[in-house]
């Protein structure tokens, strides 16, 4: 639907354009031979001054020549007969040529009116555009919020879901996507992205909901054959939000959240780039959440400990790059604990170990 509502408000906004264009096309062309019209009127009121000018000084040499002529009145006749012809041929010339320039002006004012008009249509056209342009905004973006609500309550029942089945997995759930979100800020992801990221993060489990009930509760050590049926649990999670709008693109990032960057990880033994940078992040939240939450079988371990994990793996089973965005975002203080000056200084040094094993 909002790709249907783009292609609307694309279509009216780009036909108003073109016709505004096309008119105001039209009017700069008139103002052009305006220019031109208004350039020849001028230089039609020079050559008819000039004329005027020459007309008199014609005039005025002859009626000297009359006055001083000596050769008898018939003589006299015959000059003021032609200077009388030559100052009648140069005035109807100069009258013509004016009233010619007359007529350019009058048109070189007609365009320049009809350009003012053309103006004033296509500053009404692009405000009318802009205004259509802003309703048909206001209108997707009410459609985007709308999809966006059926999207949370989406999310919401699938994590209502996966607290029946088991209220630490819903917990856990959304400790990694708050981590999540950490980490992608800190690799200065767009909004987009790290959205999908929490939203993947959510739902990275959603597929243990087809696994039987006995292979996750089990306290003790697993058969290679439910080993086997727990892996399936990426590729089951992804099924279920293919087919839910709005949530196919995590599907990706589910699928390929027990990857390792080493290649050594499942279900396809996907290696370094070729993970979704939302399952490498992924990766490193809930393996350091993991490790800091109380399981049936263990306690937890302490932030530093975690820590120290997260960096020995790095390159191994974890994207260097996202466990740097994971210290830079420990070292603000944004997750974790801060144990004091002897843990900080233990920190320090795990950190120089794992920036030394990245570069050799």
């Amino acid at each position: 639907m909002r790709e249907i509502t783009s292609r609307k408000t694309g279509t009216r906004g780009t036909m108003a354009t073109i016709s505004g264009l096309i008119l105001f096309g039209l009017m700069l062309a008139m103002a052009t031979i305006a220019a031109g019209a208004l350039a020849a009127a001028i230089v039609g009121s020079v050559a008819l001054f000039a004329t005027l000018l020459l007309t008199l000084r014609s005039v005025r040499r002859g009626r000297g020549r009359v006055e001083s002529g000596v050769k008898g009145v018939h003589q006299q006749e015959v000059t003021s007969l032609e200077i009388g012809a030559r100052g009648k041929i140069v005035t109807i010339a100069g009258l013509i040529i004016f009233v010619l320039m007359l007529a350019v002006a009058t048109i070189a004012a007609s365009a320049l009116a009809a350009m003012v008009v053309g103006c004033a249509a296509l500053a009404a056209t692009l405000l009318t555009t802009l205004l259509s342009l802003r309703r048909e905004r206001e209108r997707v973006e009410s459609r985007v919020r709308g999809v966006h609500q059926k999207y949370s309550s989406i999310v919401d029942a699938l994590t209502s879901a996966m607290g029946l089945r088991d209220d630490m997995s819903a917990s856990h759930a959304l400790e990694v996507s708050d981590l999540a979100f950490i980490l992608a800020q800190q690799m200065r992801l767009g909004r987009e992205e790290t959205q999908l990221i929490q939203r993947a993060a959510v739902l990275a489990d959603i597929g243990k909901m087809e696994i039987a009930e006995g292979i996750l509760a089990k306290e003790g050590k697993l058969s290679d054959g439910e080993w086997d049926e727990m892996r399936r649990h990426p590729e089951l999670g992804s099924n279920i939000l293919a087919d839910i709008l709005n949530l196919s693109d995590a599907a990706e990032v589910v699928l390929a959240h027990h990857e390792r960057f080493d290649g050594q990880g499942y279900p396809y033994g996907l290696k370094g780039d070729k993970i979704p940078v939302g399952s490498r992040i992924y990766a490193v939240a809930d393996a350091y959440t993991a490790m800091t939450s109380d399981r049936p079988h263990r306690k937890k371990m302490s932030h530093e400990v975690a820590l120290k994990e997260i960096l020995r793996n790095s390159l191994t089973q974890f994207d260097p790059d996202v466990v740097r965005a994971f210290v830079r975002a420990e070292e603000m203080g944004l997750f974790g604990e801060r144990n004091g000056s002897a843990n900080g200084a233990r920190a320090a040094d795990l950190r120089t170990v794992a920036v030394a094993r990245e570069t050799s």
